[in-house]
């Protein structure tokens, strides 16, 4: 930050030594930056569905052959359905 005029400013460091940047634009900049938020949410998702897993499993009973549950834990069947 600039301590005269309170502007702030971004300086970047290579091994302490500062260096200059360049601003990237064009289509395959947006179009790789969609992507890299696209990826982030996709393991967020992933993340969600294996706590929601993890919670189902150490709260119901684990029967294969049973294709309903009646949640007994209000508390944990809440948590189930918010990650999903």
């Amino acid at each position: 930050m600039d301590q005269s005029t309170g502007k702030p400013t971004v300086r970047y460091l290579w091994d302490n030594v500062i260096i200059e940047h360049v601003e990237l634009s064009g289509s395959i900049v947006a179009r790789s930056a969609g992507l890299t938020l696209i990826e982030k949410d996709l393991r967020n998702s992933l993340k969600w569905l294996r706590r929601a897993r993890s919670i189902a499993l150490d709260t119901f009973q684990n029967d294969e052959a049973q294709t309903y549950v009646a949640a007994t834990n209000r508390e944990a069947f809440d948590d189930v359905k918010g990650f999903l």
